[in-house]
Formats: structure tokens, C-alpha cells, sequence
């Protein structure tokens, strides 16, 4: 099946097994949405019970109704001029937004500020992959309207295998 025809769900889910297998999806060291997802996201002491409902019910509702539009839309041909900041973290390692990709988008916007912060033990969750330097740099930049700690020159891209 192509992808203007659509994915089917046995094929996402063979996806989403095999990145995980590989360490290039949501995180490099995720066995299971289930354990590393779902239950860690429960002990986030930020999040309210709704809160927490309604991330899982927004995931699970959003798909039949949004997904295949999403794959179809070129956002990055279509948003490329912002009137605010606009920082990217990304995972070296994250092949469900590919580092390679998010880094052309990136050159090509249009923002007052921006900042690209690259991961290097990351796949697409630095947040929990990385958190201590995530949280360095939403203190640092992104609270202070900075971009002091993001990278200045393009970086190699690229995985080993």
C-alpha cells in the first residue's frame, strides 16, 4: 500500500515494533509503549487525572480521524514563517522525525529566534532521554528568549549502524 493510498494498521504496528526493536523510536531503549510510555507518564506528578486521561484519549481518538491527513500534508512547505521563538530538540538517533529533516526544516524558517538543540544519545523522546541537559535548555534559552546553547553550525548527521 502506498502512502497516498494510506497505512493500514498492521503495517504501523510492524513499524512501530521494528523502531523500537532498533532503538530509533520514541526512545532507543523502549521495549514497549506500555513500560516506557503509559507508565512512567502516570508517575508525573505535573500532570493532573484528567490530564493524564486525556493524553491517552486524544491519542487514541486523533488517529482514525487525523492521521492519514497528516501524512499527506507538507507542513514544512506551508509553515515556514513564525512571529514567535521556535526551538527544535531533536534525537540523532530519532527516525520518527529524522534529525536530517528536522535540521533543513529548521533552515528554512522564518522566526524573531531559534535555536536547534541535537541529542546525541537521543531517539524521539530527548526530554526523557536527556533530561538534565532538556532541562538546561528550557531554563537557559527557551525561558530567557535565548538561544545561547543551541548549535551554530550545521552538524554531521546521520547514524552508525
Amino acid at each position: 500500500m502506498s502512502m497516498e493510498q494510506g497505512t493500514s494498521d498492521g503495517w504501523m504496528r510492524l513499524r512501530d515494533t521494528a523502531m523500537h526493536r532498533a532503538g530509533v523510536g520514541h526512545m532507543r531503549t523502549m521495549d514497549s509503549v506500555v513500560t516506557g510510555i503509559f507508565l512512567p507518564m502516570w508517575r508525573v506528578r505535573a500532570y493532573t487525572l484528567g490530564e493524564k486521561i486525556n493524553v491517552w484519549r486524544g491519542k487514541v481518538w486523533s488517529r482514525p480521524f487525523f492521521w492519514e491527513t497528516l501524512l499527506r500534508d507538507d507542513l514544512a512547505a506551508r509553515l515556514t514563517r513564525f512571529e514567535i521563538p521556535v526551538y527544535f530538540l531533536v534525537g540523532r538517533h530519532d527516525f520518527t522525525a529524522n534529525a536530517d529533516l528536522s535540521r533543513a526544516y529548521f533552515d528554512a524558517i522564518e522566526a524573531p529566534l531559534k535555536g536547534f538543540y541535537m541529542f546525541e544519545n537521543s531517539a524521539h523522546s530527548p526530554l526523557f532521554e536527556e533530561p538534565e541537559r532538556a532541562t538546561q535548555i528550557l531554563l537557559h534559552d527557551v525561558l530567557a528568549g535565548r538561544h545561547a546553547l543551541a548549535q551554530t553550525e550545521e552538524v554531521e548527521f546521520g547514524v552508525d549502524p
